[in-house]
C-alpha cells in the first residue's frame, strides 16, 4: 500500500525536511496518487515548481500585508484584527451601512477580496487572506484603492 494517499497535505508537511528530501518524496507521492486521479502529476509540478524561493516571496508579501493593515488600521471605519498565531488571515471589520459593498468597490479598483462573512446595517466583517498576489502592485497603489473604497458613496 502506498504510505502517500493526498497530493493536497502530504507535500505541505514534508516542505520542512528541506528541498532534496521534499523533491525525493514528493515524486514518491506524485506517483502513488496517479491511481487515484487522472492529473495529480500536472497539480504537483506546478507546486514544485513554485517551491524554490517561496519563504522569500511570502515574507515580502507578509510584509506588505502588514503595511496594508496598519493603513487600514488608521482608518476611521475600520478595526483590523489579527491573531496572536500569526497566520496570514487577518479579519476587517468596516463600519458603515455600505460596508458590506466594500468587495465591489475594490473589483472595480482591480483588487478581489471575498464578501463579507457577516454583515449588518452598521457594518460588515470581512477575512483577508494575505498571499503572494498582494506583490502583483505596488502596496501603495493598493492602500490607495482600499482607501478609495471606503470612501462613503
Amino acid at each position: 500500500m502506498c504510505p502517500y494517499t493526498s497530493i493536497s497535505t502530504q507535500p505541505v508537511a514534508l516542505c520542512s525536511l528541506g528541498q532534496s528530501s521534499f523533491s525525493k518524496t514528493f515524486t514518491i507521492s506524485v506517483a502513488c496518487s496517479a491511481a487515484a486521479s487522472r492529473r495529480p502529476g500536472l497539480y504537483a509540478a506546478v507546486a514544485l515548481h513554485y517551491l524554490d524561493g517561496f519563504s522569500e516571496r511570502f515574507g515580502r508579501a507578509a510584509s506588505a500585508g502588514d503595511a496594508l493593515f496598519e493603513a487600514l488600521r488608521n482608518h476611521e471605519t475600520c478595526q483590523v484584527l489579527r491573531s496572536a498565531a500569526a497566520t496570514n488571515v487577518t479579519r476587517l471589520n468596516v463600519l458603515g451601512s455600505d460596508a458590506a459593498a466594500l468587495p465591489e468597490r475594490l473589483l472595480a479598483r482591480g483588487i478581489a477580496i471575498r464578501r463579507a462573512l457577516r454583515s449588518s446595517p452598521e457594518g460588515a466583517e470581512f477575512e483577508l487572506v494575505t498571499n503572494e498576489t498582494i506583490l502583483r502592485r505596488p502596496i501603495a497603489e493598493i492602500i490607495e484603492a482600499f482607501v478609495k473604497a471606503l470612501r462613503p458613496a
